[in-house]
């Protein structure tokens, strides 16, 4: 896998909501792909897919929709102040998927 940062908001690159399914984002990345193909857009085919990369796993999705950070970092302290880049809209599904084996 390549160490390079994924984007802010993979969601928004990708045209799809935060809650979509995993069909929907395999539809939103072919999509993506045709519209920019590697050979034409080498610079944004590497955003696309380093932004389906980090949604296609659906832990490291809820990892990144709950601490916006990149899911191979470290955790961040939850004692330690930062922005929060999403509005609160219930953690227990993105929790239930962090805590599966």
């Amino acid at each position: 896998m390549r160490e390079s940062k994924p984007s802010s908001d993979p969601w928004a690159l990708l045209g799809i909501s935060a809650d979509a399914g995993d069909d929907q984002i395999r539809a939103a990345y072919v999509r993506k792909i045709k519209e920019f193909p590697p050979d034409r857009n080498p610079m944004e085919f590497e955003l696309i897919r380093d932004a389906y990369e980090l949604l296609r796993d659906r832990r490291q999705r809820a990892r990144h929709f709950l601490f916006s950070v990149d899911p191979r970092a470290p955790l961040p302290s939850m004692m330690e102040p930062g922005p929060r880049k999403r509005k609160y809209v219930g953690v227990g599904p993105w929790l239930a998927v962090l805590k599966e084996k």
